[in-house]
């Protein structure tokens, strides 16, 4: 019995001795073969599974706030090929979002990354619902997008952009597009795409044609014969488009007329010159956002537009010159007038015929009043033979006038540049110098073709009926010349009554009224000085040129003019052609 028991006891020390040698089993987590930890979803829904063994016990947990991510089952016993689902919901946000998942078994943590992409998103606001304005504008397009700066597709001629990014939740865009004035003769459209990571949008830009006044312009159109397009065009002062040819640029530097003293020099044709630009050479009024110029060598042309103009007008030189903006090839006079022009003729309804029979114009070139009102009677002060004009006096005292220029846009006093060995085709390509004559020849045209050795035809070619024959240099408007030498005969102070003197007050202009007309009033404007340019004599003595050229002294250096005061009057007087001074139109 003893011996039974003894080996009884063997026996279980054995057993118990064999037990406690038996290592624990540790915990274990081993993902099966080629399991991605690291899992990728689209923005859509999308689920994925996860394969792997476990020793013991376990439980998987997304962390916080990953709602998006759901995981199945969450917790199991030790096993064998273990299978977790893993479920992520539709990524609706513009960003990749990621979620890590950990799994445990006791001290064992593995982790798995998951990650699931962005909803690409690109759209804009912004595009013209509306055609676009036909004189030059922008708008602003505004991109929301998360796949990459946007890229607009191929544009025209026309439209321009610029972008600026600027971040927001999406990344933001800015895309403003400058879109030219509509210069041609009809409406046009344009197609646009904008495209970010392969997400595109269009849209149609449509810009009507400017609404163009095109009298003046059909009327100068194609003339072979020069003399009737104009260098001087009146433009009335309501808000208005006007389209006006630049054929004088052909008229002269296209000429081989020895006549015309032409340029002959194709370098500076418009068929040489498509990118010619437009620029203001001097105006006597603040023009930024008044006056807007536009030129056009296709269908030569410039488009003048204009909007809230002076209540009185007022007149600006404009000049065409090539591609670097500052060779001038030609410039016009634009007389910004409340005359009433007749839109076939051109000519003003105010037209007063003198004794002579002839019709002249109810006020000096350039003028901005008929009568009364002091130096806005004067007009502009030309040299004899040449198309471009200066501004008169400020006040009856001979004080220089305002000018605007795109160096002075704000306005300054006219300093006048003056320069001394002028030419016709000088004088044409520098419109705001006044050539000062050298002593003895007492004319602006020193060197070239047409100058004062022969030049007594730049206003006027032949006599024609005792009118004479307008030239490319006349700087008058359309239907209306030059003066010639017999125009202003008749007005003499024989009979006071017939052109008296008016008087100079705080008010009222010197000068002299014929008939009693308020139409035919005649300002003393006094004169640019032949010499210096200097304005002098202004309210006291008055010099209107006529086109008519005369040998004086054997030299062809003086040119006919009517000249008066207080006490005299010489209708058929002459003087040096380098002075500047008054032109009254007169009808063709």
């Amino acid at each position: 019995m003893r011996k039974l028991l003894l080996l009884m006891f063997v026996a279980v020390a054995a057993v118990t001795s064999c037990e406690k040698e038996i290592p624990p089993i540790p915990a274990e987590i081993i993902f099966a073969d080629g399991v991605i930890t690291t899992p990728t979803f689209t923005s859509a829904e999308g689920v994925a599974t996860i394969t792997f063994n476990s020793a013991k016990a376990w439980t998987a947990e997304v962390e916080a706030e990953k709602t998006w991510c759901i995981i199945s089952p969450a917790s199991g016993e030790a096993g064998a090929e273990i299978v977790v689902t893993i479920t992520a919901t539709e990524n609706e946000s513009f960003d990749n979002r990621t979620a890590k998942v950990t799994i445990t078994s006791e001290d064992v943590k593995e982790e798995i990354t998951v990650m699931q992409t962005q909803t690409d998103s690109f759209s804009f606001e912004g595009a013209p619902t509306a055609p676009v304005a036909a004189t030059e504008n922008t708008f602003v397009i505004t991109t929301a997008e998360n796949t990459g700066t946007p890229t607009v597709g191929t544009l025209p001629e026309w439209i321009t952009v610029a972008t600026a990014p600027a971040a927001k939740g999406l990344t933001e865009t800015i895309l403003t597009f400058t879109v030219k004035a509509n210069i041609t003769d009809d409406s046009r459209e344009a197609k646009i795409t904008i495209t970010s990571g392969g997400k595109g949008e269009k849209f149609t830009v449509t810009q009507n044609a400017l609404p163009l006044t095109t009298t003046q312009f059909d009327k100068d159109k194609g003339i072979q014969g020069k003399i009737n397009r104009a260098n001087s065009y009146i433009l009335p002062l309501e808000d208005a488009a006007h389209k006006l040819s630049i054929e004088r640029i052909d008229d002269y530097w296209a000429n081989t007329d020895t006549d015309l003293y032409a340029g002959n020099d194709a370098t500076k044709t418009i068929a040489s010159n498509a990118d010619m630009k437009i620029e203001v050479v001097w105006s006597d009024f603040e023009y930024t956002d008044i006056v807007t110029l536009y030129v056009n060598a296709a269908n030569k042309s410039m488009i003048v537009v204009t909007k809230n103009l002076p209540t009185k007008g007022g007149n600006m030189v404009v000049a065409v010159t090539k591609a670097n903006g500052t060779d001038i090839l030609w410039s016009w006079h634009l007389w910004f007038s409340d005359i009433a022009v007749n839109e076939v003729t051109g000519v003003a309804s105010t037209a007063t015929a003198l004794p002579s029979g002839q019709k002249i114009m109810d006020r000096n070139l350039g003028a901005k009043s008929v009568s009364g009102s002091g130096t806005e009677t004067y007009g502009l002060l030309y040299q004899w033979g040449r198309k471009d004009g200066f501004p008169g006096s400020a006040t009856s005292e001979g004080e220089e006038p305002i000018i605007y220029t795109p160096a002075d846009i704000d306005g300054a006093q006219l300093i006048l540049n003056t320069s001394l060995d002028g030419s016709i085709a000088l004088a044409i390509q520098n419109p705001f110098i006044f050539y000062i004559s050298k002593p003895g020849i007492n004319d602006w045209a020193i060197t070239g073709p047409g100058s004062y050795k022969e030049g007594s035809t730049r206003w006027n070619i032949t006599a024609n009926s005792g009118k004479g024959t307008k030239t490319i240099y006349d700087p008058c408007p359309r239907g209306w010349r030059m003066p010639w030498d017999g125009n202003f005969s008749g007005l003499v102070r024989d009979d006071m009554a017939a052109f008296p003197w008016q008087k100079i007050s705080e008010t009222t202009a010197s000068g002299c009224t014929y008939g009693n007309n308020a139409n035919a009033f005649f300002p003393a404007t006094g004169f640019r000085h032949v010499t210096a340019g200097k304005l002098m004599l202004n309210g006291r003595y008055g010099y209107v040129w006529s086109g008519a050229g005369v040998v004086h002294s054997g030299a062809l250096q003086h040119g006919y003019l009517m000249t008066f005061a207080y006490s005299y009057v010489s209708p058929g007087a002459n003087d040096h052609r380098g002075y500047g001074n008054s032109v009254r139109p007169v009808q063709e």
